[in-house]
């Protein structure tokens, strides 16, 4: 264990080691609230996407940050039927997507993440 600059963490003041694992080195799991229903695009090789965005809270006076998710064939299947304000929580990985702006010539940047497992929440006595 290494000291912590910040103190964060468990409050022991120290930042835990862990091994390097390759499924962990890009990972995010994020529970939030559907903005709208999933866009489906179906492709001619038998792919399917859906694109949704969600609603991240951390307390009801906190503004949300919202972030673009991607699913892709059966995760894009399991999503179909889900309507806006459904809360649900994905694990995935980041991916970071650049273009060039045609109006203005300018880069712009989009982080997006690409679910690999979503669940349907569930309220409960102590958090909602």
């Amino acid at each position: 264990m290494f000291p912590s600059d910040t103190g964060a963490g468990s409050g022991s003041g120290m930042i835990q080691e862990v091994e390097w694992q390759k499924e962990n080195a890009n990972a995010v799991t994020l529970i939030g609230n559907l903005g709208r229903e999933p866009e489906m695009k179906y492709l001619e090789d038998g792919k399917v996407i859906a694109n949704v965005s969600i609603a991240v809270s951390r307390g009801r006076n906190a503004a949300p940050h919202w972030f673009d998710l991607d699913f892709w064939n059966d995760e894009a299947r399991q999503v179909e039927s889900l309507v806006k304000g459904q809360q649900i929580q994905v694990t995935g990985r980041l991916t970071q997507n650049t273009w060039k702006d045609k109006m203005t010539g300018q880069t712009r940047e989009k982080v997006r993440v690409v679910v690999s497992s979503v669940a349907l929440v569930t309220s409960n006595a102590m958090g909602g």
